[in-house]
């Protein structure tokens, strides 16, 4: 029986996320947390919950102290650097995803270091990160755009005009 379970409160959760209630999905992450405590997707459900429901140091406390355990875990690093920019810490930020990008290179990753380093003005990092998102994976699409905007805003329209073009033919 999934009757007050670990499982059963994950699954609760799991469904209030998709109701868009990320404040009832953490109650229930958190309750499913106290019965199993090393269900580590659970964890990072909760610390998404907790963001998602504006309750940023909840989440950052879940995740720092997943990290504590797990130190290494890309997608923690990557989830707690969403928070730092979410809140405007882009230099927490930069240091996570450069932390995450040491355990594993995804696309994602560098698109997400290319915006931190967007907000600190560091144009040539986020342009270097963005290049490195399109290598691994050359469709992505917002790393595209968001590299045209940067190369607009250099007076590079030429370039700017390029990527928009290939955005375009991925649409279709």
């Amino acid at each position: 029986s999934l009757n007050k379970t670990p499982d059963f409160y994950f699954l609760a959760a799991a469904i209030e996320e998709a109701m868009g209630e990320p404040g009832q999905a953490a109650k229930h992450y958190a309750k499913g947390l106290n019965l199993d405590t090393e269900r580590h997707s659970a964890k990072l459900a909760l610390a998404a919950a907790y963001k998602d429901n504006e309750q940023y140091h909840k989440a950052q406390q879940v995740l720092l102290n997943f990290l504590a355990e797990d130190s290494d875990n890309a997608n923690a690093l990557t989830n707690l650097g969403n928070l730092y920019h979410r809140v405007g810490a882009f230099e927490l930020a930069v240091d996570c995803f450069e932390r995450a990008l040491t355990r594993t290179a995804q696309a994602d990753f560098f698109y997400n270091l290319g915006l931190s380093q967007l907000q600190l003005r560091n144009t040539d990092k986020s342009i270097e990160a963005f290049n490195n998102a399109l290598a691994l994976e050359p469709d992505h699409i917002n790393a595209k755009i968001q590299l045209a905007e940067t190369m607009s805003s250099l007076g590079d329209f030429s370039q700017a005009l390029s990527l928009l073009d290939e955005v375009a033919a991925d649409q279709d």
